[in-house]
């Protein structure tokens, strides 16, 4: 009995709870992970990465050597809490992909640590035990079979992070979910490390060189990108289908029917729109071409950005703290504006910068009707019935690791869809209400289009996801509406016959070059030039009505295009 409650013995088992605790702590997501591998030989791969992680973690935590559990220590706990913030913050996993943008965004590292106190310190707490673990007594075991315990424990650690990295190359960076917080870091950071070392250095990002042809007969151009609206179920391209009240503005509106998203995913989406990606050199254009801000501010426009998704000065879609600077006005909504009211409130903004003296170009990132769709919209104006319960009031216009768990049957399926027609039928239809009632368009134009559309499984495959699948994605996720709005009699005749020849055709690839053409930049040089996509005006074929559902490849990895071609199930 002495023996068993005796201090090394209590210390021991103190240390390996410890462990055992930090360890479970820290990697929520594997149970969830290995249940998705199944059984093949993923699941191998997957068992030896976790059992040389542990018993490399083990042989350090068990080092007589002060210095090695140092270094150790600071290296797996450091990954740890940055792991963890990540994940508490977003509820997403840390990919390679967020890992490098991590790293772009240093210089708001005071602002994350004001604005997500809580999480950072929830992950510094569970990091901190690691802390404990590795460094509390016994630093040694002398019943192990094995005498060089600190030569082992230097390096061994470092097989596991060299597997990661394995993966994460021969997956085009894919492929780290489930595997350990604690070395994750460790292999993005000496995988990027490698790619900076032997890949050929991209050019410093140009600026804008094209022409401006003549005086700018506008003084706004608003470029309105909402969020997951599915072009093919609206009114103005179905009959009966969800009301946007785009009727009541007929005269001014010219609709070119449903378009192509650049990508099934708001981010890759939105920075293609904003550095005008081509499809044959998007991953180099968005790092290396203009932003849409410089052109506009060289063509003499004010660039205001309003952020419908965000607050206190949160980036997203991929915008860097460089390219947040080249924007004038940088308008956020309040983080205690409900969802049902956000569009409402931004259409409201649009309309008093326009009033405001000098040009001004305008992108907004619309609330729209990301997922969850309930809380959206008001009960009061529920058009289709039934619905999902009304459980979400959070203020968050698209909160991760939120998922639908209805069950598969018609009835789920029917109250899933009629809850985002509701909520459509709210954030486009009164949007366009309270933005284009009364308001003077005759040096103005409103163009609008979604990120992306949406996916509801009509062809009976299971599961709720409804965009950013990877891989061969269903049209629907690609399928968005693009309309333009003007009373300019000059430009809107040039934009119906526009539509009149490209109805069907156009693509997210196309929007930038016309937003160019608008802003007065050279249309002759536009079209000269390799460096851009054809415009609306241009006779377009129709042929490259495809979205990316894989964005940011790399590493050998081919980009996936999938076709947006409507399919007859499509609900309504």
């Amino acid at each position: 009995m002495r023996w068993i409650f005796s201090r090394d013995r209590l210390l021991l088992i103190a240390k390996l709870g410890l462990l055992c605790y930090f360890v479970a702590a820290t990697n929520p997501g594997s149970p969830a992970r290995l249940q998705a591998i199944g059984i093949q030989a993923g699941l191998a791969v997957f068992a030896t990465v976790w059992a040389t992680a542990l018993f490399s973690m083990l042989l350090v935590a068990f080092s007589p050597s002060r210095a090695t559990r140092i270094v150790w220590t600071v290296l797996f706990c450091g990954a740890t809490l940055w792991v963890r913030s990540y994940e508490l913050i977003t509820a997403k996993h840390l990919g390679l992909e967020d890992f490098e943008q991590l790293l772009q965004l240093r210089p708001f590292v005071g602002d994350v640590l004001d604005t997500y106190q809580r999480f950072v310190l929830i992950a510094l707490g569970q990091s901190f035990i690691g802390v404990l673990a590795i460094n509390l007594p016994p630093y040694s075991l002398p019943r192990l079979a094995w005498r060089d315990v600190a030569t082992w424990a230097r390096v061994t650690p470092v097989v596991p992070i060299f597997m990661i990295a394995a993966i994460l190359y021969a997956r085009g960076g894919q492929g780290s979910g489930g595997l350990p917080a604690q070395y994750n870091p460790l292999a993005f950071a000496g995988l990027l490390t490698l790619e900076r070392l032997t890949e050929r250095p991209l050019p410093p990002r140009a600026g804008v060189e094209l022409p401006l042809s003549a005086a700018q007969e506008l003084k706004d151009i608003v470029l309105v990108i909402d969020e997951s609206i599915r072009g093919d179920l609206l009114d103005i391209n179905h009959p009966g289908g969800i009301k946007t009240r785009l009727d009541r503005f007929s005269s001014e509106t010219v609709n070119f029917g449903i378009a192509a998203s650049a990508t099934d995913c708001s981010a890759e989406t939105n920075v293609t729109l904003r550095y005008g990606a081509r499809r044959s050199t998007y991953l180099r254009d968005i790092y290396t071409r203009p932003s849409i801000w410089l052109y506009a501010q060289t063509a003499g426009y004010e660039p205001v950005y309003i952020d419908g998704q965000r607050y206190n000065g949160d980036l997203h879609n991929n915008m860097t703290a460089q390219e947040r600077r080249e924007i004038n006005r940088f308008i956020q909504l309040s983080e205690f504006v409900k969802p049902a009211d956000k569009d409402i409130t931004i259409a409201r903004i649009i309309r008093t910068v326009m009033r405001t003296p000098g040009r001004h170009f305008i992108l907004v990132n619309k609330s729209g009707t990301h997922f969850p769709f309930e809380g959206k919209y008001p009960e009061s104006h529920t058009v289709y019935a039934p619905t999902m319960r009304a459980t979400f009031f959070s203020n968050e216009t698209d909160p991760q690791g939120v998922a639908w768990q209805g069950q598969e049957t018609p009835l789920e399926r029917a109250k899933f869809l009629n809850s985002y027609k509701n909520a459509v039928e709210w954030n486009v239809g009164f949007f366009f209400q309270r933005l284009l009632a009364g308001l003077d368009l005759t040096d103005a134009v409103v163009v609008y289009t979604s990120d992306h559309g949406q996916d509801f499984h009509e062809d009976g495959r299971p599961g709720w996801r409804t965009h950013c699948d990877s891989g061969n994605a269903p049209p629907g996720e690609g399928i968005v509406p693009f309309v333009i709005i003007t009373s300019q009699p000059e430009l809107l005749a040039r934009l119906r016959k526009a539509a009149e020849m490209n109805r069907g055709r156009i693509s997210h690839f196309n929007v930038f070059p016309s937003l160019l053409l608008l802003m007065g930049y050279s249309g002759s040089d536009l079209l000269a030039r390799d460096d851009f996509e054809r415009t609306i005006f241009n006779d377009l074929t129709g042929n490259d009505m495809r979205f990316l559902s894989d964005y940011f490849v790399r590493f050998g990895r081919k980009p996936v295009w999938n076709s947006i071609e409507p399919s007859p199930e499509s609900a309504r």
